[in-house]
């Protein structure tokens, strides 16, 4: 029964990062009418990072998704497109 709680956490969690991701895309090709990819790439450096953090250098969870979230912010703000004038 304890596996099976898991399992349905689990997979609820997953479901809603999959829809936040999928919101994400639709809510940029509905405004620009381009098609965005970029954010499916921010979430896999996300990801990334998070693993990293949290199995490679062994930080707690909370850790770990702060520098996570600090690392992707970084990415993204290193790709930002130039200010015109």
């Amino acid at each position: 029964m304890n596996q099976l709680i898991q399992i349905i956490i689990g997979g609820l969690l997953q479901g809603s990062v999959f829809a936040v991701v999928a919101l994400g895309f639709s809510l940029v090709y509905r405004v620009t009418g381009v098609i965005n990819l970029s954010q499916g790439a921010f979430c896999v450096v996300g990801a990334l990072s998070m693993y990293t953090l949290q199995v490679g250098l062994e930080l707690p969870i909370p850790v770990a998704f702060l520098g996570a979230a600090i690392a992707t912010g970084l990415v993204g703000a290193d790709r930002a497109p130039p200010k015109s004038s």
